[in-house]
């Protein structure tokens, strides 16, 4: 189905459906490669009242890698996929980070070129070709993988009091902390 956009909280398919941004208790992305996934899988666990509606996991929404320029700011963030073209809006968004080499063996150990080309689409930048080994991906200058632009695209919203930035490291060191606070505007928790 191909997708047109109308206004950033609403889209129409082909079809004319009109469809408003799904609501979500936070957002969780991330570089890549940071433990995120791990994460999700806790909080899913600990989730009793239902609480915790957020973003695909498996990043099936899309939204999971997307750097800061693809969201609106405000009382409630608000982003578009570029693979999918949904929309969602979320009061908080836990934004993970790690190191860039880890990142880099990580995901093309596992991914080859694809997650890269993720973060590459943020910047607007064409795809690797899908038989680029891990190590002929390593190689290219660290600029043109995008996982410094997604870095720096959220150091700059470090200061938002509804976008929480975490080192994988802290992530697990201050677990509850973190919990916590994405729990924080929840209202179904007792």
């Amino acid at each position: 189905m191909r997708v047109l956009f109308l206004l950033p909280l609403l889209y129409i398919s082909t079809t004319g459906a009109v469809r408003s941004c799904k609501n979500l208790d936070f957002l969780i992305t991330s570089q890549g490669g940071v433990g995120s996934s791990s994460f999700t899988r806790i909080l899913r666990s600990r989730d009793r009242k239902g609480c915790m509606q957020f973003n695909s996991p498996k990043n099936k929404d899309g939204y999971k890698h997307l750097s800061a320029d693809h969201y609106t700011f405000g009382e409630t963030m608000k982003v578009t996929s570029l693979s999918t073209g949904k929309c969602a809006k979320a009061k908080r968004v836990l934004v993970i980070i790690g190191d860039q080499n880890h990142t880099l063996y990580s995901v093309t150990r596992r991914f080859k070129a694809f997650h890269i080309n993720t973060l590459r689409a943020n910047m607007g930048k064409p795809r690797l070709p899908p038989s680029l080994t891990r190590n002929q991906i390593r190689t290219l200058p660290k600029e043109e993988l995008g996982i410094e632009y997604y870095r720096r695209s959220w150091f700059q919203y470090r200061n938002n009091t509804r976008v929480h930035i975490v080192t994988t490291e802290d992530l697990y060191t201050h677990l509850n902390s973190t919990i916590d606070w994405l729990l924080k505007d929840c209202a179904r928790i007792s």
